[in-house]
């Protein structure tokens, strides 16, 4: 008996140790969680499940919220009149306030906010007593003074909008002001500049106040990859981490650097340039998508294939639409339908499915989205007619029955997916 125990213990860890992704999935009206071998991890007995955060999720039933971990332990009943799960903790509400339990189901800040949000960056945002203040996992709190307006942190800076000046500043973590509020407009921190406006004019400062580039620009945007775009009096350009300014001549359009190449277009046409501001590939193409996981889609009469960095064709504009590769194969749109190839352009599962991402099948042009690899860990999943399904890198279907729906992949782990 002991050994017929052991046996199915080690049988169940080793089921859970190979569970890498849950996905949230519907059948009839219900809803839970399934994992990449299509078995429910968390049945499918809900009114509604959430995305998880992290490890745990929020499911709802009966206008009641529990707490489930991805492994699909109940850690909160569902009897609690409000949950919502973010930034480490879980913000609940009790007799019209707010507080938060941590994702063990711990109560760790009691309920004596009339409004809140989520946390981000180790600080959420609450108001108490008519007055928007931060706190962070403890519970301390961090007032910063009456008629503020707070954003969330970024890179150790939060954003504040003093009412009374009618000017934005910054503080630091302990609430304490780093730059006086003195702007027309300001954003957050990204890559360790923010942009700020005086007047009609964009400049970018440091974390500490000092400038990078006084006012002068007449739009800008946030810094990536260590450049950030600009409108000179002469155009576009892009400014670099050190102040000065790329020279790109007369174009029209730029757009932000992914894996140090760059889209500028000139005219109707698209090229691509390097970080230091050269020409790899002259503006020649309808349209290309950005950089990623090293491949660049790119598109000439209104087919889309992929280019290298000097604009030759490693796989041929044959297809209605493309997607970025993951574990080795390419989504790619035979007229309305989604297969697959591979590197080398070899159908390897048939155009079968009519939707991947959630989106329209045709016209879809958010790289954002089409930029979220589908295969997981050797699964992926896909829209066949009005029912989703699970397959694997040959196309094999792994669920026996089809579903209503199914989310994106979730990794068990809190990880991101990139």
């Amino acid at each position: 008996m002991r050994t017929s125990i052991s046996l199915l213990f080690l049988l169940i860890a080793f089921g859970l140790s190979a569970q890498k992704n849950l996905y949230v999935a519907k059948t009839g009206k219900t809803y839970g969680y399934i994992n990449e071998h299509c078995e429910w991890v968390v049945p499918a007995k809900y009114d509604r499940v959430f995305p998880l955060d992290s490890t745990v999720g929020v499911i709802l039933h009966q206008d009641k919220h529990g707490l489930v971990s991805s492994s699909g332990e109940m850690i909160m009943e569902v009897k609690y009149e409000y949950l919502k799960a973010g930034g480490g903790m879980v913000m609940f509400r009790s007799n019209e306030l707010y507080g938060y339990y941590n994702y063990e189901g711990e109560k760790v800040i009691n309920a004596r906010y009339t409004k809140a949000k989520l946390f981000k960056n180790k600080r959420a945002i609450v108001l108490k007593r008519d007055q928007w203040i931060f706190i962070d996992f403890e519970g301390n709190e961090f007032i910063v003074g009456k008629d503020m307006k707070l954003h969330n942190y970024s890179e150790g800076r939060a954003l504040i909008f003093d009412k009374i000046k009618d000017r934005f500043g910054y503080i630091d973590l302990e609430g304490k002001w780093v730059v006086d509020p003195k702007f027309n407009k300001a954003k957050d921190f990204h890559e360790g500049f923010a942009r700020v406006l005086v007047g009609d004019k964009w400049g970018f400062i440091r974390t500490n106040g000092d400038w990078l580039v006084e006012p002068k620009y007449s739009n800008a945007f946030d810094f990536q990859e260590g450049h950030a775009r600009v409108l000179t009096e002469n155009g576009y350009t892009f400014l670099n981490a050190d102040g000065s300014e790329m020279e790109l001549g007369k174009v029209d359009k730029i757009h932000d650097f992914t894996e140090g190449v760059a889209r500028v277009i000139r005219g109707k046409d698209v090229g691509l340039i390097d970080t230091e501001g050269n020409w790899l590939v002259e503006p020649s193409f309808e349209s290309i998508k950005p950089k990623i996981r090293g491949y660049i889609p790119a598109a000439k009469k209104g087919l889309w294939g992929f280019i290298d960095e000097k604009g030759n064709w490693i796989i041929e504009p044959n297809y209605k639409n493309v997607a970025y590769p993951s574990e080795g194969l390419i989504p790619v749109m035979f007229k309305k339908l989604w297969g697959f190839i591979d590197e080398n352009g070899k159908i390897v599962i048939e155009p079968a499915y009519n939707n991947l991402y959630e989106l329209p099948p045709m016209g879809i042009s958010s790289y954002m989205i089409l930029k979220q690899p589908l295969f997981q860990n050797g699964i992926a999943r896909a829209k066949e007619g009005k029912q989703w399904v699970l397959i694997d890198l040959q196309g094999q279907k792994i669920c026996a029955q089809p579903l209503d729906y199914i989310g994106k992949a979730m990794p068990v782990d809190g990880k991101e997916i990139k």
